[in-house]
């Protein structure tokens, strides 16, 4: 079983410790290939290689890379995704080849904007949301999730 996990930073925090605990625990599986593709190269990275995943780093535009939401207005985001998103095509096609070359039979997904990413871009693997964030304080996200929401397992 080949287990692709998402994550959207490479720094690590309580999100990224619980990652790779599950990288760990997938990797002692016979059989599995575990990989971590990241928005961001760094310490998660080599962390998780360590513990036996591939490991792939595909950074997005600046714009997309510092979109977020928390204790933000619906205006206020909408205002910065727009030039985020138009910036975005080739990251979304760099970002769905390196997943599509795992051809991952499961995606674990650690963050809002991968949770996004693996819900659009995942083909047939089915996708699994670890929310780790209060989506009480992202309105924004809450809504784009609850959205999204079919087309994760």
């Amino acid at each position: 079983m080949r287990i692709t996990f998402l994550a959207p930073t490479g720094h690590i925090g309580g999100a990224e410790r619980v990652l790779l605990d599950c990288v760990h625990v997938a990797d002692g599986f016979p059989g599995a290939e575990v990989s971590v593709v990241s928005l961001a190269d760094g310490p998660l990275l080599k962390a998780a290689g360590e513990v036996g995943a591939r490991t792939i780093a595909v950074a997005p535009p600046a714009s997309l890379a510092a979109l977020g939401d928390s204790f933000a207005s619906a205006g206020s985001v909408l205002l910065k995704m727009l030039p985020a998103l138009a910036g975005s095509p080739a990251f979304l096609r760099r970002f769905s080849r390196a997943l599509a070359a795992l051809t991952p039979d499961l995606v674990h997904s650690h963050g809002i904007k991968t949770h996004v990413l693996g819900a659009l871009l995942a083909s047939r693997a089915p996708v699994v949301w670890h929310i780790h964030d209060y989506l009480t304080l992202r309105s924004v996200s809450a809504r784009l999730l609850s959205l999204l929401s079919r087309r994760c397992s």
